[in-house]
């Protein structure tokens, strides 16, 4: 809320004084009269500290005099500039007591409103403006104080009052600053009215007017409006534009909530919960921080993030243990706790539930949590006491609940499961035949049904179980127990022992089916989908079913097999194996011999007994040469030989899978028999052969799984021959995204390599940073980093590099030993080239120690003797540098060549010029390298210059114009030659001079 500006002590000044009263001397009202023009004048110049300190000292010092009165308005006035609020309210009471009828009058209670709104003393501040509007409707401050009053009423929740504030405000002060925000608030009013047409309109026209002190609290509004509206595609644009235009912390936090409720509503609940996470705890307000933490919570759980929702919930009820969401925040929590079987903890919940919110209405849905709870712990009498409660309409110490209308049939129901679990079926009988279903939901139905079924089961009444189940699977046909309640009706009439009843049963499962088969072809249903669902001893009763004798070979052979199967599950190996045994011996002409052959050596193969599954493949291949399953036993025969191992069995594997190739009829797993054979020659160290099988796979198979990985491989063939030509095709086809992860990171660093090779460095940085970014080996990772590293430091990306190469050192276990010693080069190196010597000089210095046997370490002894001379330490420096000239490894190379021109460098630096000159000669005399030749003529020209030799340094100048025309020293070697010379000429015994 805009205030309206203080007023300047010159305008009250006519206050001061014409009168004091009869009790002050001329002498003090002159001293008053200097003290209150002193505070004026600190008022005028906007110190206000100084002018509160300076008015308190006239209110002390002359209290009766009409300065002191006087004080107490601008007092006040100071106040508020520094947001003493309370000191300000007090000000303007005495002023008021003490001048009621002065001009300032008014002011000074509009500011008594003003002051009691701010320190949030609502009521007081209504009475206060109204009574001020009351006495004085002409006053121009009327144009602040109508807006107050509407925003008081907002926050009263008196719309219509409100109205009238705002209205009133609008048409009297048409030109005022606050006309937009009393709009505002007007539509406020509106939407508190439900008029939403008004209001929108409203917003819209705030909004399009570009007021950019508003138009931020309008679209949050016009957003809530569309929120309410169910547009929340247009409410979360318009929260969204209102948090970046809102100014201040609470309208910010607000238009989050909101829009974070928007993506919940639009089912973007991890969004949501992000946004949530912003708003939490920057209101002030508990209104909206209580919602905040309560809409979270419910949006957290919407996206899986239980531990996110308790967290909420719990400093919900931790800031307002008594507040309106208290309760609710924990029935919530004891949700939470009953879904993650956290059932102590729900317990724990429930009790505190029960002792502090006694007249919830959530008390029911918190005592149903109990019963629920107490239920999945087995507890079961604790679980009927908690829906006998709620049934009774009580709860702990006899306070009446909420009876529960339609609610009470499913109390019933969980009552029931309750005495089922203790075994007191007639009772549960009891309680089931008395829940009213009409007007019931269909899953509720089912359920009854089918806790009826069990119960009679139970008691041993299979007629009327057998209708329950079968009232069950004709609710709920493919529900959640539809495969208990289908095995459970077989038992029963097993028990009952009625199988024309069961056959009739079958029947009407299977329509348009007779005789007996339909019967055995639907008990090997129930049985297989036993099976399925892990219901062991239902599957076994129904195969052994299927096993009697005279039933047909092929359903024996089938019940043989699921038997099989179940003693496996049950880790009874021996039985299972003497039931393959049984089938394989007088079923075998039977698809299922050859299934139960295939199943023990998978069995076999899948536990890693990869030897004893090579015989029951080999068995299998042996014994039913025309099954289908033979090609398969084949791949998986060599498949486990060559996981045995040896050469035996290699070469086994080899023929098998040569013999596979040769199929007739194109074998569906070609490809695999290709690329299994690759890896076959590849163990039998026949590497040429693996290749051609690789190729072989690769041009006739480009669909398969394996073709990326044997592409792969060609490709690292191709490169270790240099046939980059060959290797080129491949890669590109294999950087594409469908390419497996593993094997694109590697392609994609074969390819950064063969850049390397041709000094593409742009091209190594492109294929490495692709390769950091998408590799999952930490390895490849660090390798590819390396390569990224040095295609930085080839283009001189030095900064880069070296932090890149910095980072590895503390990854060297992951890379291949070889590059360890140039990690701490490169890293010293381009701390050098970024004059960082002290740090170059310490890499080096440790790496000299790490790897002294390092072929390349005279450039650590380089780097070292850079660093000492930079430093100004050059005879530390020249013994370093001779280290590298001395290296038997680096003696001849370029770096040798630099250090000895450094050498000379260091000499010259300390004016040891024919020590220098000596150093630079032997550059020339030692080295090839025409750069560093050249460079050390044109220093030793400059060290004879020093000593005063023209002649010497004009020769040697010459003779660097003369052996190297083309060097970059050439024109200041043509320049020297001529200064030389006319001293050589003119002055050859003057006194030697400084050299620029």
């Amino acid at each position: 809320m805009i205030r309206p500006k203080t007023f300047c002590p010159l305008m009250f000044f006519s206050l001061a004084i014409a009168a004091v009263t009869s009790s002050v001397s001329p002498v003090d009202a002159q001293v008053a009269q200097d003290e209150y023009n002193m505070a004026s004048g600190y008022y005028a110049r906007g110190q206000w500290l100084e002018s509160i300190e300076a008015f308190k000292s006239v209110i002390a010092r002359f209290p009766n005099t009409e300065q002191a009165a006087a004080s107490h308005f601008f007092l006040g006035e100071a106040m508020m500039q520094q947001g003493d609020f309370a000191g300000a309210y007090q000000a303007f009471q005495v002023f008021l007591t003490k001048l009621p009828s002065h001009q300032f009058a008014p002011r000074a209670m509009f500011r008594l409103g003003e002051t009691a709104y701010r320190l949030r003393q609502y009521d007081r501040a209504i009475r206060l403006l109204e009574l001020f509007v009351l006495e004085h409707p002409t006053d121009r401050l009327n144009e602040f104080a109508l807006p107050y009053l509407g925003e008081l009423r907002i926050k009263r929740n008196e719309p219509q009052l409100a109205q009238k504030a705002y209205e009133t405000a609008i048409l009297a002060y048409p030109e005022s600053q606050l006309h937009n925000k009393c709009r505002l608030g007007l539509a406020r009013v509106y939407q508190m009215q439900g008029s939403i047409e008004l209001a929108t309109r409203l917003y819209k026209s705030i909004v399009s007017e570009g007021d950019k002190l508003l138009a931020g609290e309008a679209r949050l509004q016009w957003g809530i409006l569309c929120y309410g509206q169910r547009d929340y595609e247009m409410a979360r644009q318009l929260l969204d534009e209102a948090f970046v235009a809102c100014t201040d912390l609470e309208s910010k936090t607000e238009a989050t909530y909101w829009l974070a409720r928007s993506e919940t509503a639009l089912q973007n609940t991890e969004r949501a919960v992000e946004l949530f996470s912003a708003a939490v705890g920057q209101s002030e307000n508990e209104t909206l921080a209580a919602a905040v933490y309560f809409d979270g919570a419910l949006t957290a759980i919407q996206a899986q993030q239980p531990t996110t929702a308790e967290a909420w919930l719990t400093q919900l009820r931790d800031r307002w243990p008594n507040g309106q969401w208290a309760d609710d925040a924990l029935q919530l929590q004891i949700d939470i706790a009953q879904k993650e079987s956290r059932f102590d903890d729900a317990l724990l919940m429930i009790g505190q539930f029960h002792e502090n919110y006694s007249d919830s209405p959530l008390r029911t849905k918190v005592l149903e949590s109990e019963g629920r709870v107490y239920y999945q712990r087995e507890e079961f009498q604790k679980s009927i006491d908690a829906f006998q409660s709620l049934l009774n309409g009580v709860i702990n110490g006899g306070v009446g609940i909420h009876s529960g209308g339609k609610q009470r049939e499913t109390w019933k129901y969980l009552q029931s499961l309750g005495l089922i679990g203790m075994d007191r079926l007639a009772e549960a009988e009891t309680v089931l035949g008395s829940i009213d279903l009409d007007g019931q939901s269909e899953k509720l139905r089912s359920l009854v049904e089918l806790a009826r079924a069990t119960t009679y089961s139970g008691r041993e009444k299979y007629e009327h179980s057998v209708a329950g189940y079968r009232n069950y699977l004709a609710l709920e046909p493919n529900g959640t127990e539809a495969f208990r309640a289908r095995a459970e009706l077989t038992i029963a009439y097993a028990r009952l022992k009625q199988w024309d009843l069961a056959s009739d049963a079958f029947d009407d499962l299977s329509q348009n089916h007779e005789g007996q088969q339909l019967v055995l072809e639907t008990a090997k249903f129930l049985a297989e989908t036993a099976f399925a669902n892990e219901q062991n001893g239902y599957a076994a009763r129904w195969y052994e079913y299927l096993v009697r004798p005279g039933n047909p070979r092929e359903l024996i052979a089938r019940g043989l097999s699921g038997l099989a199967w179940i003693q496996m599950r049950t880790n009874e190996s021996n039985h299972a194996l003497a039931t393959f045994e049984r089938l394989v011996n007088e079923y075998p002409d039977t698809k299922f011999a050859a299934e139960a052959a295939m199943a023990r050596a998978k069995f076999l193969d899948d536990s890693e007994q990869y030897e004893e599954a090579s015989k029951m493949y080999g068995f299998l291949i042996d014994k039913f040469p025309d099954s289908k399953l033979k090609q398969a036993a084949m791949l998986r025969c060599a498949y486990s030989l060559q996981k045995v191992g040896g050469k035996t069995n290699l070469l086994q594997a080899q023929n098998l899978l040569a013999d596979y190739i040769q199929l007739p009829g194109n074998p569906p797993a070609m490809d695999e028999a290709l690329y299994q054979l690759g890896w076959v020659y590849h163990d039998l160290s026949l590497a040429p052969h693996g290749i051609e099988t690789f190729k072989q796979l690769v041009k006739e198979h480009p669909n398969s799984k394996y073709w990326p990985d044997a592409a792969f491989r060609l490709v690292q063939n191709y490169i270790q021959k240099t046939d980059l030509d060959a290797a080129q095709p491949l890669i590109e086809k294999l950087l594409n995204p469908k390419t497996p992860t593993e094997i694109l990171s590697r392609v994609v660093f074969l390819n950064g390599q063969i850049a390397a090779e041709n000094n593409e460095w742009e091209s190594v940085t492109l294929s490495m940073r692709t390769l950091v970014a998408q590799a999952t080996d930490r390895g490849l990772q660090a390798t590819g980093n390396y390569w990224l590293a040095e295609s930085l430091y080839r283009q001189g990306e030095f900064a880069e590099a070296g932090d890149l190469f910095g980072g590895l050192v503390e990854e060297t276990d992951e890379l291949d030993e070889s590059l360890t010693p140039w990690i701490y080069l490169r890293a010293a190196q381009c701390r050098g080239k970024l004059d960082d010597w002290t740090e170059a000089k310490s890499i080096a210095k440790t790496a000299s120690k790490i790897y002294p046997d390092f072929k390349t370490a005279y450039e650590y002894d380089f780097i070292i003797g850079r660093a000492l001379a930079a430093k100004g330490k050059f005879n530390n420096a020249i013994v370093a540098l001779r280290r590298v000239v001395d290296s038997p490894t680096g003696g001849s190379t370029e770096t040798a060549a630099i250090a000895q021109w450094r050498i000379g460098e260091a000499y010259f630096h300390q004016e040891k010029y024919e020590k220098a000159i000596r150093a630079y000669y032997r550059v020339d005399a030692l080295f090839g390298y025409q750069k560093w030749r050249a460079a050390a003529l044109m220093q030793a020209g400059k060290c004879q210059e020093h000593l005063g030799n023209w002649k010497h340094a004009a020769r040697l100048y010459q003779q660097l114009l003369t052996n190297f025309p083309d060097s970059e020293f050439r024109q200041a070697a043509e320049e020297r030659l001529r200064l030389a010379s006319r001293q050589a000429h003119h002055e050859t015994n003057s006194i030697k001079r400084k050299i620029p």
